[in-house]
């Protein structure tokens, strides 16, 4: 009997953060680093088939995980899947760590080409019953070479904080506003029409952190997508009028290198106890607004 048959239990990861931890919050956390992540991440089980995917493998993919999960691997990267990817993951199986670039088919972008990375995840027993794939848009990272040099020499990814850093903060804030019976606002940003990384994404976070209170919170959260936490508003219409203030200055152009750039910025809001209870549904509620927002042209939507 093939002991990988069937095998579609979470990864040990994953499943010891969400149930078995004394902290909760950790497989929110997690479940926010993973879609924070600029690259797709993606779980095959032993049939495989698709079991976890994060954000961005799902927007290159399907449009959400939910719609990939369960699929076989070459319906999901469509009927030209090329073999050797497909190799590479079976070469997982047998604990192989491999990484390789490939050509695979996307549903709205065409052929893109990815560096692929296959680890193998064991059970307790050391057999391999899954295997994660991280795949990373070559495009993309050949750009973003010279611009995290310039990042690093002007020292300005540091003066962003990051996903973990709002992970926690959010946290605090929920543990206060169930205290104190307040209200409070998580605020998500995508931003469109450039390639918005390195010191660009760095130079419109400051633009926001400048047109909020001290208190607030603004953090980078990957590729093109900004989390603004207020974690303290009386209404929710005050969550509101802060999203289009933070919407009308981010239209203003953006000069660097010598171009104006032109992002278009969409706003989802979502607001505590209003919408959400939990930084999992905070974080969810969010992210659906921005797309509502994406899907409808609205500058800022809300629930």
């Amino acid at each position: 009997m093939d002991p990988l048959q069937g095998t579609t239990v979470p990864p040990a990861t994953l499943r010891i953060a969400k149930h078995e931890s004394e902290a909760p919050f950790i497989g929110d956390s997690l479940d926010l680093v993973m879609d924070a992540l600029p690259c797709g991440l993606i779980y095959v089980d032993g049939d495989m088939r698709v079991q976890l995917c994060n954000r961005q493998g799902a927007i290159w993919f399907g449009g959400s995980a939910e719609a990939l999960r369960g699929r076989e691997v070459a319906t999901v990267f469509g009927a030209g899947a090329p073999s050797r990817f497909e190799a590479q993951l079976r070469r997982a199986f047998t604990g192989e760590h491999a990484t390789c670039e490939h050509v695979l088919e996307t549903p709205d972008h065409g052929g893109l080409t990815f560096e692929t990375t296959s680890i193998p995840d064991r059970d307790a027993y050391g057999r391999v019953r899954g295997v994660f794939a991280l795949l990373a848009e070559v495009i993309v990272r050949k750009r973003a070479g010279p611009v995290a040099l310039h990042v690093s020499q002007h020292d300005q990814a540091g003066e962003v904080p990051g996903p973990q850093h709002l992970a926690d903060q959010l946290r605090e804030a929920l543990e206060a506003r169930r205290s104190d019976g307040q209200r409070m606002a998580l605020l998500w940003l995508g931003l469109e029409g450039v390639q918005p990384s390195g010191p660009l994404l760095a130079d419109i976070a400051r633009r926001v952190a400048s047109c909020v209170r001290r208190s607030d919170l603004v953090a980078r959260i990957g590729a093109g997508e900004i989390a603004v936490l207020l974690p303290n508003v009386a209404e929710t219409k005050d969550a509101a009028r802060v999203a289009e203030k933070i919407h009308a200055l981010c239209q203003q152009a953006v000069h660097m290198d010598g171009e104006s750039l032109h992002p278009q910025t969409r706003i989802g809001v979502a607001v505590y106890p209003d919408h959400a209870t939990d930084a999992a549904g905070m974080i969810a509620a969010a992210e659906a607004d921005l797309a509502l927002a994406r899907y409808n042209g609205y500058a800022v939507a809300i629930a």
